[in-house]
């Protein structure tokens, strides 16, 4: 998982500016997760992502991430967090 997040980490700042937060999470999974052919297609559309709105499957299933083995399969589920955003507000009572 590593590795597949450090080939395309230039991908995912560019994708970090996606203003909609779930078009942005669902774009990062996909970089992560895609096989070689679906990742270079998605690194291609990101190379002029200013003029082009991308379009995702965004079905949701037990984890964006799903690995075999012979005894048992794993799940993982990819969770985003830009740091220079908020993603939650906190409200003070005067």
């Amino acid at each position: 998982m590593r590795r597949r997040c450090e080939d395309v980490k230039d991908a995912m700042l560019v994708a970090s500016r996606v203003d909609n937060v779930n078009v942005r999470g669902r774009l990062i999974e996909a970089l992560i997760t895609s096989d070689p052919e679906e990742r270079t297609g998605l690194l291609k559309d990101l190379s002029d992502v200013e003029r082009m709105l991308l379009v995702y499957d965004t079905e949701n299933g037990l984890g964006d991430y799903v690995r075999r083995f012979e005894s048992a399969d794993t799940y993982t589920d990819i969770k985003t967090k830009i740091l220079y955003l908020n993603s939650s507000v906190i409200f003070e009572q005067a």
